[in-house]
């Protein structure tokens, strides 16, 4: 038996992609723009097949971040290193990759195709891509409603999200990270959320930290705690993800969060995983959980 929060105390940290937003449900749809953008130079015929490229890339690491075990290790290690590759700049300043840049997959999926793209191309397809994924993004099961009696409670809530790691390429044909160039672009993204019935106070972005590092939820609790003006108590803030490694395993194990929520698209009923665990298709049933 979980134990209950109460509202009148609780505090909402909320990933945003493929837990607020289906994203990945849309980023097939989102990738025709990237083919409308290379087409001009490449043609529809060979715009299609990078365009179909990517969409497997992506997916192809999507899956493992999902655990949904239908993922290919040996193909996913191969990317990985392909990645860890054209981001040799980034591992060398930072420590480590910026996986989800979907510049670096699209400039993967070229090559893959025989084809070398400008810089000024492969930034321009991406800006097509993201604003795709703006328009088309729809909440999921249960968002509306939970936010809805959030807004009822007035409790706070925090998008707490990883970067969507806008790269630029270098001279050597390697990518390079600037921090604030990337930020910028993902808050702008985050606006566009309000649009859709959603709130929030403040929003916190993986640049330069990404999740799982501790660092990141740390910045997230530091925002809200400037935003708040008081020191919070982890164990009333709930926090929503769709991976558990990824979103909720450091705030659970390490932070001492007072219930982490993993959302599984199409899961039918809420299961109690573990203490201070749940995994639901339907964030609303979260009210369960508060008194």
């Amino acid at each position: 038996m979980i134990d209950k929060l109460n509202w009148s105390e609780a505090i909402f940290f909320f990933d945003v992609d493929d837990t607020l937003i289906d994203t990945t449900s849309n980023s097939i749809i989102a990738s025709e723009g990237i083919t409308n953008v290379l087409k001009q130079e490449y043609g529809e015929k060979k715009s299609i097949l990078i365009k179909d490229r990517f969409n497997q890339l992506f997916q192809t690491l999507m899956q493992e971040h999902m655990a949904t075990g239908k993922n290919n290790m040996k193909q996913y290690d191969l990317i990985i290193q392909r990645i860890n590759k054209l981001q040799e700049p980034v591992v060398k300043k930072f420590g480590a990759i910026k996986k989800w840049s979907r510049e670096v997959i699209l400039k993967i999926a070229a090559e893959n195709c025989d084809i070398s793209l400008k810089p000024e191309l492969i930034y321009s397809a991406i800006d097509a891509y993201w604003n795709s994924i703006s328009e088309k993004s729809v909440p999921m099961e249960g968002v509306l409603n939970l936010f809805q009696e959030i807004k009822i409670h007035n409790r706070p809530v925090y998008l707490i999200t990883s970067s969507d790691a806008r790269l630029q390429l270098n001279n050597q044909g390697l990518f390079e990270y600037d921090p604030k160039h990337s930020e910028k672009f993902k808050k702008k993204r985050m606006e566009t959320l309000k649009v859709k019935g959603l709130f929030f106070n403040k929003v916190s972005i993986g640049d330069p930290e990404d999740k799982p590092h501790l660092d990141f939820f740390k910045k997230g609790i530091e925002i809200a705690e400037i935003d708040l003006g008081y020191k919070i108590n982890t164990k009333n803030i709930i926090m929503f993800g769709d991976s558990y490694s990824g979103d909720l395993q450091t705030p659970r194990e390490k932070l001492g969060f007072g219930l982490v929520v993993l959302f599984k698209k199409g899961q039918e009923q809420s299961i109690e995983e573990s203490q201070r665990y749940i995994s639901t298709g339907n964030v609303s049933s979260v009210k369960e959980y508060l008194i």
